[in-house]
């Protein structure tokens, strides 16, 4: 019950910067659709390219060809970067494992609750217990302040 409980408030509060990769990860396919210095870009990976660019990038273009140009780019850059050994900079592996991590934690999140389904109520509840134990600082609502300066008025206005 007590991992139901963390696992519920981790899911209230985490905000997972996967972005859909959890999902992507159980579609498997070997359509390729380009290939790049006999590097190939698959259907699968076309489309979690798209579903990440429509979340991230609402003026994207979806049309296919400007996403294939931007894929075989794309792939450009990755092959130059580890032909230059970008890959071996400490900096880089301490970012990889980072995302990495994340992208675990969302996959076992969605694991969990897809095998333990939480009803409305129990979230609700959660929530509420959540909820109680934050303190809320003092609240004014501010109606009058007086300045020196119009100048600085019109700024606070603005602000």
């Amino acid at each position: 019950m007590l991992l139901k409980h963390l696992l519920t408030a981790s899911c209230i509060s985490l905000v997972i910067s996967a972005n859909g990769y959890a999902t992507e990860l159980a579609k498997t396919t070997d359509d390729t659709i380009i290939t790049v210095n006999s590097v190939t870009i698959t259907q699968q990976d076309y489309d979690t390219y798209v579903n990440n660019m429509q979340t991230n990038q609402a003026h994207a273009d979806p049309s296919n060809r400007s996403i294939h140009n931007e894929l075989i780019q794309r792939e450009l850059i990755r092959q130059d970067a580890m032909n230059k050994g970008l890959d071996k900079i400490p900096d880089f592996i301490q970012k990889t494992k980072y995302f990495q991590n994340n992208l675990l934690i969302a996959v076992g999140i969605r694991n969990y609750l897809t095998e333990n389904s939480i009803s409305d109520a129990e979230l609700r509840e959660e929530y509420d217990e959540q909820i109680a134990q934050i303190e809320v600082p003092n609240e004014y609502k501010v109606r009058h302040i007086l300045v020196k300066e119009e100048i600085q008025a019109q700024a606070i206005i603005t602000n």
